[in-house]
């Protein structure tokens, strides 16, 4: 698409960013840079009017200038909307009437381009009050509000053609014990909170983003008195506050009583509050003294009490599984002491995941050897979920490991002779190659 504007009796064409001009002898050329309108963006909208005092004014959908002696000059538009301009005319006093899309701009030389700005507008009053929040009409002579010491919030707006953060505003309240000016804003808000039963008028003024003033609104209301504060209610209020004090001089006796029978009961409390927290921050003690620190699993410590608590229980179905990791110090030298860690907490989540669902329980007995406590009916059962284990070891980890086992036997004295047994049916397993199962006799 393209644009068909005469300058100076010469047609001008524009198109995509170009300009040309028509010239008898030479036909179409590009109109130099220095006779180029500055109007931000050459397209399709672009226009050439001219006023009825005889001035050239060019335009496209980005902006206009204005031809004068000595060049093309920009023309300052504060509050300008992006639209095609599409007619000129005298303005009253001196100056240029703009038509473009959806807007009517006044040009007065010195001062810029701006829509004729209308006087601010009343968008709004919100009452808030004890009992209630509503929102109250505005096209009323006087507005009368009931409620005690009511905040209001007012909102107003200057419709023009500017960008709301170029108008400014300033508002005051007539009556108010500060009936001073505000400073002025670009907030389009004021609030005046708890006002005292009185008569009040509100005062709003706005300018453009041209320092334009505009004409100003207002609203007058009245904020009645409640009923404490009128002259029955004060009257009856000091009534009221006098019987009160006869009754709780009355009652200070038997308070203080009271108060001396609930203090002692408040401590009570408190000593069984602190007592209950103490037993609780012990109790938390002791779990974390039975947890691993580097895998979150039971540690040696937990392992031996627990296993003595079965030893005690009953011991015919009582079984201990002993596993280690195959070559863990290789594993440990080769990719670092932080990847060793990570190995051993894989490890104990494996086998603590294990020991759950046989109904065991696991723990981290030092280094790269674990322990599971657990019941089984015979030997064979027991090689069995040894060797489930071993190979749940063997997916999930890059290493393998070793698994030594025992059931409780007879004769044992105590529990250490079940660790032994385990121990040395876990030295068998490495000594048989690693990544097997060795079942100790009892």
């Amino acid at each position: 698409a393209a644009a068909v504007a005469l300058v100076d009796a010469t047609p001008w064409l524009a198109s995509k960013g170009d300009l040309l001009r028509w010239d008898t002898a030479r036909g179409l050329e590009p109109v130099p840079e220095a006779d180029r309108p500055p109007v931000a963006v050459i397209d399709f909208t672009f226009r050439t009017l001219v006023g009825e005092d005889g001035s050239t004014w060019a335009a496209s959908f980005h902006g206009v200038a204005q031809r004068r002696q000595d060049g093309w000059h920009p023309a300052r538009i504060a509050a300008f909307r992006r639209g095609a301009f599409s007619w000129l005319g005298p303005a009253r006093n001196g100056g240029t009437w703009i038509g473009a899309t959806g807007a009517l701009y006044r040009h007065d030389p010195g001062s810029g381009i701006e829509a004729p700005p209308p006087g601010v507008k009343l968008r709004a009053v919100a009452l808030t009050s004890e009992d209630r929040s509503e929102r109250l009409a505005t096209d009323t002579a006087v507005t009368r509000i009931q409620g005690y010491r009511p905040t209001l919030d007012f909102a107003f707006a200057l419709p023009t053609a500017s960008i709301p953060a170029a108008s400014s505003y300033r508002t005051r309240l007539l009556g108010h014990e500060d009936e001073r000016w505000r400073d002025w804003s670009a907030d389009d808000t004021a609030r005046y909170p708890a006002l005292a039963p009185g008569t009040y008028r509100f005062e709003v003024e706005a300018r453009t983003g041209l320092g334009a003033a505009t004409p100003g609104a207002s609203w007058a209301f009245v904020v009645e008195p409640g009923f404490l504060e009128s002259r029955l209610g004060r009257t009856l209020g000091v009534l009221g506050i006098s019987l009160l004090g006869f009754a709780l001089a009355a009652a200070l006796g038997r308070w203080r009583t009271r108060a001396l029978k609930r203090r002692n009961v408040a401590l009570d409390a408190l000593v069984g509050a602190r007592t209950r927290d103490l037993e609780a921050a012990n109790r938390r003690l002791a779990a974390l003294a039975d947890r691993d620190g580097l895998t979150g699993i039971a540690n040696r410590r937990r392992f031996e009490s627990r296993l003595a608590e079965a030893w005690r229980d009953g011991r015919e179905r009582l079984a201990l599984l002993m596993v280690d990791a195959d070559h863990f110090k290789a594993y440990n030298d080769e990719h670092g002491h932080v990847a060793g860690d990570e190995l051993l907490r894989l490890l104990a989540t494996e086998i603590n995941t294990f020991a759950a669902t046989v109904d065991g329980e696991a723990a981290r007995y030092g280094g790269e050897e674990f322990a599971v406590i657990l019941a089984v009916d015979d030997r064979n059962e027991l090689r069995d979920v040894a060797e489930a284990l071993r190979q749940r070891i063997a997916d999930a980890s890059p290493v393998t490991a070793s698994i030594g086992g025992t059931r409780a036997g007879a004769d044992d004295a105590s529990p250490d002779a079940m660790i032994e047994r385990a121990d040395g049916a876990l030295y068998e397993a490495k000594a048989d190659g690693r990544n097997c199962v060795r079942i100790a006799r009892r």
